[in-house]
């Protein structure tokens, strides 16, 4: 794990302690303690989950530029996954085919919103 995520972690449990063994003299009745446990539980679990998601991501993508240049994968003009003839991995028409998509759904959604907003005034 990353030092900083590791860090993150364990500053996120000394506060569950803190508010777990710390001494409140109030109202509050049992359930909204038990509620408010449950929503610093989700809280935990979801900062955890994504630091691994975080962890799982940097890793395969640090494997994944052992083996391929990042400079071909950011300029390159051919996306082709062929493992026998050598597998080329270049985002400009991925990258192109969004742009495409975009811009043709701004091509129809923007003239009907002016037509909505014309005859909602």
């Amino acid at each position: 794990m990353n030092t900083i995520n590791l860090v993150m972690i364990v500053i996120i449990f000394v506060v569950l302690v803190y508010y777990w063994k710390k001494d409140r003299i109030d109202n509050r009745s049992k359930i909204e303690k038990s509620i408010e446990y449950m929503l610093i539980l989700s809280a935990v679990l979801s900062i955890a989950v994504l630091s691994i998601l975080e962890q799982s991501i940097l890793f395969y993508t640090s494997k994944f530029f052992d083996t391929h240049s990042m400079w071909y994968f950011f300029t390159g003009t051919q996306w082709s996954a062929d493992a026998i003839n050598g597998a080329k991995f270049g985002a400009v028409p991925l990258f192109l085919g969004t742009m495409v998509v975009a811009l043709i759904a701004m091509l129809v959604a923007v003239p009907i919103w002016g037509i909505v907003g014309y005859l909602f005034e």
